[in-house]
């Protein structure tokens, strides 16, 4: 996709996410009492909601960093599983649970980015 089709498609569900509130929830009334929405529009803000919102945000967060791979190492096939970056985030997450399950809890993500960061460093070093 390129990007002259990308930015039709995300207003077109931006829009698509806004209907559906619309239709559901009790707007522009924010903050949302949950004490006087039933129980559809609790699931709607609650749950599907900002569910929808972060998935569309990790999908172009994902795209992006697969795009800047490719350009930085100028490879078009070059993505994380390949290069041993998501399997270095992988091994970290399994070694910190195995070894000191302490460190996850600040959050998974730290320890997953630091085994990703150190898999893309070795994979560097290595080609270097």
């Amino acid at each position: 996709m390129t990007t002259r089709t990308l930015a039709p498609c995300a207003a077109l569900i931006a829009l698509a996410l806004w209907l559906m509130a619309a239709r559901t929830l009790p707007l522009p009334a924010l903050p949302w009492d949950p004490q006087a929405m039933s129980l559809d529009q609790i699931r709607m803000a609650y749950g599907l909601m900002p569910r929808g919102v972060i998935a569309l945000l990790a999908g172009a967060m994902l795209g992006l960093s697969g795009a800047i791979l490719q350009v930085v190492l100028r490879n078009p096939v070059a993505d994380p599983t390949t290069l041993g970056i998501s399997a270095g985030a992988q091994l970290a997450l399994v070694l910190a649970t195995i070894l000191s399950p302490t460190l996850l809890e600040g959050g998974r993500w730290p320890v997953a980015m630091a085994g990703a960061g150190a898999a893309a460093a070795l994979v560097l070093a290595i080609g270097a």
